[in-house]
């Protein structure tokens, strides 16, 4: 995150509340933060005995399709985009996503934190397919 950021109202920010030193901490966030991550994930581990971020992706976000025409909204601002998505968009879409999911993920584990993308879905699926194989949860 650049402290320049030009919107700070969806810049990531730590809670307004002190965060209990030595504690675990678990971040859910979709991770698509204009600036990147760095510095916010920098803050979110000082002090922490564990660290855990799941970046929520909607299944749409990971896999889209080309529809043609399409409304785009952002739920934190409220802004609106008309869009036509073509097959080459999509694709570009797609190596821009990857290129940020794993910017996020190396800064993670980078400061020996936990990560996993995970695709919004039911609880089990999100277990069994995303949590379970990064070491997020364990089976009973």
């Amino acid at each position: 995150m650049n402290p320049s950021h030009a919107d700070p109202a969806t810049a990531p920010a730590l809670p307004a509340v002190p965060l209990r030193p030595s504690g675990v901490r678990v971040l859910i966030t979709d991770g698509l933060w204009p600036d990147g991550a760095t510095a916010f994930v920098q803050r979110l581990f000082v002090g922490c005995s564990r660290c855990f971020l799941l970046q929520v992706l909607d299944p749409w976000e990971l896999a889209p399709t080309a529809a043609g025409a399409l409304t785009l909204v952002d739920v934190e601002t409220g802004g609106r985009a008309q869009v036509q998505l073509a097959a080459r968009a999509l694709q570009g879409y797609q190596e821009r996503l990857g290129r940020l999911c794993d910017a996020l993920r190396s800064c993670v584990l980078g400061h020996g934190g936990a990560y996993a993308r995970v695709g919004a879905a039911t609880l089990p699926a999100m277990c069994e397919r995303d949590l379970l194989p990064n070491r997020i949860v364990e089976p009973a």
